[in-house]
């Protein structure tokens, strides 16, 4: 885990640090086309770019990350933000376990054939 000066946010490995800008980039069309209201579902919070941004709008955000490493930058990133709940687990059609192969520098993190994380229908 490597924390970025820059954007002030818990990455989990230096390659992230290139990437960060594009997602703070998607917090701006947040911040332009969100709504206001009660609840709000992140679904695939990686380390919790969104997840910040959305807390600021709605009372309670419940975010859902199923990779380990991006799930302990977002638990880190949303440190004292009571309005946030960090739930470890992808999102699917059915309830199960599925895989989750590793990010590499060209593409995100994403389930394969495997059973090693909790899925939620």
């Amino acid at each position: 885990m490597v924390f970025c000066d820059k954007w002030k946010m818990w990455v989990p490995n230096k390659h992230c640090l290139p990437k960060l800008g594009r997602w703070l980039f998607v917090s701006q069309v947040i911040d332009e086309f969100a709504g206001i209201g009660k609840l709000e579902i992140d679904i695939g919070a990686h380390i919790g770019t969104h997840t910040l941004k959305l807390a600021d709008r709605y009372e309670t955000v419940i975010a859902y990350e199923p990779y380990q490493p991006a799930f302990d930058c977002l638990v880190r990133n949303i440190e004292g933000r009571a309005n946030i709940t960090a739930v470890m687990s992808a999102i699917g059609a059915a309830n199960g376990v599925c895989g989750i192969a590793a990010p590499t520098k060209y593409q995100m993190g994403r389930i394969v054939d495997g059973a090693t994380t909790q899925m939620l229908a």
